[in-house]
């Protein structure tokens, strides 16, 4: 895929999607250090460790990241919020979400990183009634989704207050 370059955006000049392997080994969750649920994605590349890039980094990516390390579904998808590995990968993944196992996505080459892939992955079983956080905004902040019957959807704001939030923040384990 060729991008553009638009005036006042960095546009990545080339992606090149390919095959890489990357086993479950070869990837870990850090900086959290009392939560192993909860961190930044890194990959092990070449005998090194990396920041896993971030480009199109969704929650569909993070649910597969989640289920490879042996969680069920991811709650949060975030950016940049675990500090720094001091180096990030050139290659980001592109996921639908329905993959089992990373190994299972399109990888993509990248010329330039700018920011690192993080998630907070649940322990408890995907079924109605669970939660999450998309479209971050802050750390433990994004919109909400609930799952029904085999999908996401978006709770409303109508009538939304700080009540409810709490009920939500329980629910996803944040209180």
């Amino acid at each position: 895929m060729l991008t553009v370059s638009i005036v006042g955006y960095i546009c990545l000049s080339l992606l090149v999607y390919f095959s890489r392997d990357i086993s479950a080994k070869q990837i870990r969750l850090m900086d959290e250090p009392n939560l192993a649920n909860e961190g930044r994605v890194e990959v092990y590349d070449n005998d090194q460790w990396y920041g896993l890039c971030a480009y199109n980094w969704d929650t569909n990516g993070a649910d597969v990241i989640c289920r490879h390390l042996g969680y069920h579904y991811a709650i949060i998808a975030n950016r940049n919020h675990y500090g720094s590995s001091g180096r990030t990968s050139n290659f980001s993944f592109s996921c639908t979400g329905n993959e089992n196992s990373i190994d299972e996505c399109s990888t993509i080459s990248l010329n330039l990183c700018q920011s690192t892939a993080g998630v907070v992955c649940s322990s408890s079983p995907l079924e109605n009634g669970a939660m999450r956080l998309a479209f971050y905004v802050l750390r433990y902040g994004g919109r909400l989704e609930y799952y029904f019957n085999g999908q996401w959807g978006t709770v409303c704001g109508t009538n939304w207050n700080y009540v409810d939030a709490n009920v939500a923040c329980k629910k996803m384990g944040f209180l």
